[in-house]
This record gives C-alpha cells, structure tokens and sequence, in this order.
C-alpha cells in the first residue's frame, strides 16, 4: 500500500513537474511577505506578476460594484483589495472597488499605449476632474507617454484650475514666449510641469519616449512579463525562450493554450520536450 502512495506521489510531479503556486506560499494573511523577491525563482517572479495582472483585471472590471455582488474572487483580490484600512473585511453592501487598476499594471508593465487609454477614461470619468491634483497626473501621464502637443494643449486648462488668477489666454502666451509663471507663483503646484512644457515645445511627439525610459531599469522577469503579452511576435519568442531556458512550465502552458500561428507552434513544441524532461528525471 505504501509503495503504490509512493508511486502515485512521484507519477504527480513527474506528470506537472510542480505543485501549483498558491497565494498563500507568498503571502501571509497580514499582507505581509513570505519570501523576499530577490530571493524568488524566474518562475515565483512570473507567477507574483500573473496575479497581480489577473487582480488588476479582475478589479477594474469590477468596479463599482457591491461586494455581495462579485463572483470568482481570486485569492490575491481577497487578500488586497477587500480590506478596509483598519484590517477589516468590507460588507456585502461595501463598493469594494472605487478605482481602475488597470492604469497602474499597465503602466507597471511597459503596456504604455494601454496605460495612456486606462488613465484617459479614469481622468475623463470625472472622478475628481478638476481637482489640480487629479490634472496634474493626467498632464504627467501624458508627457511621460510622449503625447506632447496634447499636453502642450491641455497645460492652460490645469494651470487655469490650480491658478484662476492666470487665464488660459496668459499661460499660452507666456509659453509661446517662452516664459516662465510670474514670479509670486515660484513655489505653486504649476512650476514643475510648466518647465516640463518648456523643454517639449518644439519637439514632436514621441509614443516611445515612455518605453525606451522604462526599459532602462527594468528587471529581465518584468521585461520578459511584458513581452509575453506583447503583439509582437519577436518579444513573444524572446518571453517564450527565457521561460523555456528557466523552465516556467505554466507560463509556457500558457503560451500553448492561448497563442496561434508560429509562436503557438514553437510554445507546443517546448511544452513537448519540457515534459518529457521532466519525465526522464
């Protein structure tokens, strides 16, 4: 009896390899860390980066919602996003989710083009939509994106809500001259983002100025994140080989269950040969 549990046991792990990753190996119920990242394997990392991709999803798709009415909460939601500051858990007749994450994963994960879109609807929304502060993100959301002109177009209207004394018409000016904002304001909420327009005023717009700053000190496990769910192909292999050379068997399944055409294929043909290592072991 006890040969044919033994046997079962290692036909289990010879057939998956590993046991599924649970929230609950990373995390404590507290929120606080189980495991440092530096101290996580290739496949930990992707892992931490699916759920929070599928929590930001899941979360934005939900908004506005009352808690009794969510279905399918995955774990890493429960354990985040359903508290209130004090550590409690909200009611059934709680709107468990007031802002779209979405914005923030993307952003996170080098996925810029998605990012300027989420923050566009949250910013025209109307959440807070003439708060100063609220239109200061959307203008640093912008500027970091590279959509210049629109920034450039937009900075009057901020300045105007964070400064009345300041008409649009006198912003526009005193930029197309070249000008600073006068000398009382030195110390507002305005001078920073008013050099940034300075410096961009006769540059055209640059969408890639946001990957090319991110990509700069992005770790390999984002980056290769990233690339998976990129529409280019070659990113996609590049994900695809750094998973297969580390052997993040799920990402891999992942690859096999969801791409098509030659990406799909090559995904298939490393799930065959993954497998058939991990059964020779």
């Amino acid at each position: 009896m006890k040969l044919i549990v033994m046997l079962t046991f290692v036909m289990y792990f010879v057939d998956f390899g590993y046991a599924e990753m649970k929230v609950s190996d990373f995390w404590n119920p507290n929120g606080s860390s189980k495991i440092l990242w530096r101290d996580m394997s290739e496949e930990q990392k992707a892992q931490d980066y699916e759920w929070k991709r599928e929590a930001s999803e899941y979360i934005n798709a939900n908004t506005g919602k009352k808690c009794s009415e969510l279905k399918n909460i995955p774990d890493i939601v429960k354990m985040f996003s359903m508290k209130l500051q004090d550590g409690s858990t909200k009611g059934p007749n709680d709107i468990c989710f007031s802002t779209q994450p979405l914005r923030y994963v993307y952003a996170r994960s080098g996925e810029f083009d998605k990012w300027v879109e989420e923050e566009r609807k949250y910013y025209e929304s109307g959440v807070d939509q003439y708060a100063p502060y609220s239109q200061l993100e959307w203008l640093d959301v912008l500027l970091a994106a590279g959509h210049y002109r629109e920034a450039e177009k937009f900075f009057p209207e901020f300045v105007n809500i964070a400064v009345p004394q300041l008409s649009k018409e006198e912003v526009v000016q005193r930029v197309k001259s070249g000008e600073g904002p006068p000398e009382f304001l030195s110390r507002s909420i305005i001078v920073e983002p008013w050099a940034k327009i300075l410096t961009i005023k006769n540059k055209p717009d640059d969408y890639r100025k946001a990957y090319r700053d991110k990509e700069k000190n992005m770790e390999i496990s984002e980056r290769m994140h990233r690339n998976f769910y990129s529409k280019d192909d070659k990113k996609r292999e590049s994900a695809l080989e750094f998973y297969n050379k580390n052997k993040v068997k799920f990402m891999i399944e992942k690859a096999h269950k969801t791409w098509k055409g030659e990406t799909k294929t090559k995904a298939d043909k490393y799930l065959e040969e993954l497998q058939k290592s991990t059964t020779a072991q």
